[in-house]
């Protein structure tokens, strides 16, 4: 058998992941139909409604390979792993990742072409947000939330350009296991889905999620910002609740305000 087919098989056995089987890449080519006119070569699973049929069987995955195919592995990401995956390939996204602290986390990370992937235990708090997608700062950040279906390839799949997906060096699952997230980025990616996301997934029309605003507008469109999201609260006097808003609150000042508002009178607003 193959080493990709090793490589899920572990996955499945040792990680409790469940497998998506892809089309891999033959001849630098998509194994699907389209072949060199495909959009996502080597990045798409066989099946359109893909994620009921993620595996953790081994005999299900090794009939995959049978026949001396090279299939690519992809991770379904969300409640159906427990894990997200952020993802750079390219200066702005891997200047974010930076910020946050990605680059030097000790948690499963591996590399495929231009980018590099880290992959976190899965936050609850992103689950109910109805996008499995979001990208801040560039850096995207795939989540599964709100049942939406969502994966990453996982190594040791081909990639297009034909490089190998593989883990990095003290990355691998035998080095480290999956993290949490940094809280600052689990509420980056609150704050944005949110600029975007009202109660029923329609868009808002917020000022503080379409600009970068400066003195003269922060105060009042973070008065404006609080105002609708009490209106959201199931409970505006639980305390949990309240302390979430804030750090949501704190998240969206630092990425919004030019300058932030100093945090005494982010309070008194709060």
């Amino acid at each position: 058998m193959s080493d990709t087919f090793k490589a899920a098989a572990r996955y499945a056995a040792e990680m409790d992941w469940p497998i998506v089987k892809n089309y891999g890449m033959v001849d630098g080519k998509c194994m699907c139909y389209l072949g060199h006119a495909c959009a996502t070569p080597g990045k798409h699973p066989i099946e359109t409604d893909w994620l009921p049929n993620a595996t953790k069987d081994e005999e299900t995955i090794a009939s995959w390979f049978e026949n001396g195919e090279e299939w690519n592995i992809g991770l379904p990401l969300g409640p159906a792993s427990g894990i997200v995956d952020t993802e750079w390939d390219d200066e702005q996204s891997l200047a974010t990742a930076k910020k946050f602290g990605l680059i030097e986390a000790k948690t499963l990370g591996y590399s495929s072409n231009r980018g590099g992937h880290r992959l976190w235990l899965l936050d609850e708090r992103l689950i109910s947000i109805p996008k499995g997608v979001k990208k801040v700062g560039g850096l995207e950040v795939r989540f599964g939330g709100g049942g939406k279906q969502t994966q990453s390839i996982l190594p040791p799949s081909r990639h297009h350009s034909g490089v190998t997906y593989s883990w990095e060096p003290g990355r691998s699952p035998d080095d480290v296991e999956p993290q949490k997230m940094p809280e600052a980025l689990v509420l980056a990616v609150i704050a944005a889905c949110q600029g975007e996301l009202g109660d029923e997934g329609a868009i808002t029309k917020n000022t503080i999620y379409e600009k970068i605003v400066g003195e003269g507008e922060r105060h009042t469109s973070m008065v404006s910002w609080i105002s609708s999201e009490v209106m959201r609260m199931r409970d505006p006097h639980d305390p949990k609740e309240q302390q979430n808003i804030l750090m949501v609150m704190r998240a969206l000042n630092k990425m919004q305000c030019s300058p932030p508002l100093g945090d005494q009178e982010l309070r008194k607003i709060w």
